[in-house]
């Protein structure tokens, strides 16, 4: 058995806690349930939790109160805001948002090389395009890297 918190208006936010949506919205006339963003590919009416640290949005919501993060996603007669609840504990990985090649290259991009001439250097700010290439080609976690992320840093 797990056992998480559902927070409350007056709990404060931390970067791992989690949230998921309790609104859901259709798309277009139908009554069809859409999980990504037609427009951009964004996730949307997800049904598992995601970690506040992985959303790219969420940054400001570290230190706020349920009731302030709340307060943000107003809504009006036409357009419903966006409405959450959120958890803390140890929510199993399977009733997680699975992790996407955003999410990797994120990742991979904020790692710190602790090695060689660009010790301390993020994959991110790295301008050495072969440089980068000797690392996807001979260090790991860089050579398992998927091709359409590491052609993200190299091309």
């Amino acid at each position: 058995m797990v056992t998480i918190q559902l927070l409350e208006d007056d709990d404060i936010l931390e970067p791992t806690d989690f949230y998921r949506f309790t609104r859901i919205w259709y798309m277009g006339q139908s009554d069809t349930v859409e999980t990504t963003s037609m427009y951009g590919g964004g996730v949307m009416n997800f049904f598992l939790w995601m970690r506040l640290n992985r959303e790219y949005g969420s940054k400001g919501w570290y230190g706020k109160t349920v009731r302030e993060v709340r307060g943000f996603n107003k809504s009006t007669p036409y357009q419903p805001g966006a409405t959450f609840e959120f958890a803390r504990g140890p929510i199993p990985v399977k009733n997680q948002m699975p992790e996407t090649n955003v999410d990797k290259r994120l990742t991979l991009g904020n790692t710190e090389l602790t090695f060689g001439k660009y010790k301390g250097t993020t994959i991110a700010d790295l301008n050495d395009d072969s440089y980068l290439r000797w690392l996807f080609e001979n260090v790991e976690p860089f050579k398992n890297a998927p091709l359409e992320i590491r052609q993200k840093f190299t091309y």
